[in-house]
């Protein structure tokens, strides 16, 4: 399984890097996208880690992102870029 900082910097990459791509994506998980995005630009963590509903949250786009992608749930991911090139996108 994925790690939750790697989910972390995944889901903000989409959110920061990949926002036209992505539109659609970022508009159903509207809530763990940008929180993955505050965290990565240094803005949202209490007690130098994620709030419980925080991880829910960014896990939860994580997940959908996985799926969206058509990728294996239970892989270990470390980046965006390996899961698109995994998922066939150039």
């Amino acid at each position: 399984m994925t790690e939750l900082h790697n989910k972390v910097n995944i889901v903000a990459s989409v959110w920061l890097d990949h926002r036209t791509e992505f539109a659609e994506f970022i508009h159903d998980y509207d809530l763990g996208c940008p929180l993955a995005g505050a965290l990565v630009l240094g803005g949202v963590v209490r007690d130098g880690g994620v709030t419980e509903i925080g991880s829910m949250w960014i896990t939860e786009a994580f997940d959908g992102l996985v799926e969206a992608l058509g990728l294996d749930p239970f892989a270990e991911y470390e980046t965006l870029d390996q899961m698109l090139e995994i998922a066939g996108y150039e």
